[in-house]
Parts: C-alpha cells; structure tokens; sequence
C-alpha cells in the first residue's frame, strides 16, 4: 500500500500510481491532486475502490471530459483542410 499523501509528495504519488497496469498516464497537479488517464475499457468507480481498498486516502475524484479542441484534433488526426 502506498503511503497517505500527507506522508508522501504528491509527484511520488503519481510516479508510483504510473506502474499501475490501468492507468494510462498520471500527472501530479498542484501539491495536492493527481489526473489520471485510464486506459480504454476501466471504469473509473472500479478503480477508485480499488485504490480505497487498497487504502490509498481519496478525497474525491471526478471524471473529467475532453476539450472540444482535443476531440476535433483527434477526429481530424490534426489535419486541417
């Protein structure tokens, strides 16, 4: 089990969090929170259990939704015509 994020950096955190085989990318944001990207297929109330079962303290997590912008770059595959 990780340490509580009182005990351990936030950028630690998200480096160990990183190995974790549904993750897809973390990135410590600020002193206090990590945005994690799943990989397709996880669902994000599973693996929030998880990591409480696995007695990693969460304070809270919401699911965040892309930007117009990234969703058009990859409808176009950046390709502008």
């Amino acid at each position: 089990p990780l340490k509580p994020p009182s005990l351990l950096p936030i950028t630690e955190l998200a480096e160990r969090l990183q190995d974790r085989p549904e993750i897809l990318s973390v990135d410590a944001v600020g002193t206090a929170k990590v945005r994690i990207t799943l990989k397709k297929g996880n669902i994000p109330a599973e693996f929030v259990a998880k990591l409480i079962n696995e007695k990693v303290p969460v304070t809270g997590f919401e699911i965040a939704e892309k930007h117009l912008e990234e969703l058009f770059l990859n409808a176009t595959k950046g390709e502008v015509q």
